[in-house]
């Protein structure tokens, strides 16, 4: 078996056939400048994967770009979306523990136990918090100590009466009133 080369076919042929240089002056087709005509099937073959190897390599540079620069953008926007996240979190907080006193309020707490008794009621909705809020005040109101009862105010005191007689003159009073 004998294997044959492009080049030794190319050689061989223009070695056999040196007839007709005139014809190869004479032939009237353009062929572009920088481009050749393949020889032979294989030649073509070749030329095809060339080129499609171009492409692909022309189309991987590109998609390369493409893909640092959405890694840029998504490296400028990553620290943006990592405070709206934050800010998002706190109003989350925020809005919780404010329908967390007013559920405290609604339900009838002392003003000044609000801020202490609000992180205690559970629920996830106004409604929620609203009933565990009732719910609470139920519990702590069969469990709190009695408020001691206000002493009566004394009616003497304030009140525009007869001023005590104080000294010789109360006892010069006192002994008129039972004499």
């Amino acid at each position: 078996m004998s294997e044959t080369t492009p080049a030794a076919t190319t050689a061989a042929t223009t070695d056999a056939a040196p007839a007709a240089p005139e014809a190869a002056l004479t032939d009237t087709s353009v062929q572009p400048e920088g481009e050749q005509t393949p020889a032979t099937d294989w030649e073509k073959v070749a030329k095809e994967v060339r080129d499609e190897a171009a492409r692909h390599r022309t189309q991987k540079q590109e998609a390369r770009r493409e893909r640092d620069a959405l890694q840029a953008q998504l490296d400028e926007a990553t620290p943006q979306l990592t405070a709206y996240s934050e800010l998002q979190d706190a109003h989350e907080t925020t809005t919780t523990e404010l329908n967390q006193i007013k559920a405290a309020l609604a339900a009838g707490f002392p003003v000044d136990t609000v801020l202490s008794m609000a992180p205690r009621l559970r629920g996830s909705t106004p409604e929620e918090l609203a009933e565990d809020a009732k719910a609470l005040k139920t519990q702590l109101g069969a469990v709190a100590p009695a408020q001691p009862a206000r002493p009566r105010p004394d009616p003497s005191q304030g009140s525009p009466a007869k001023p005590a007689l104080t000294g010789l003159a109360g006892v010069l009073a006192n002994t008129r009133k039972t004499r």
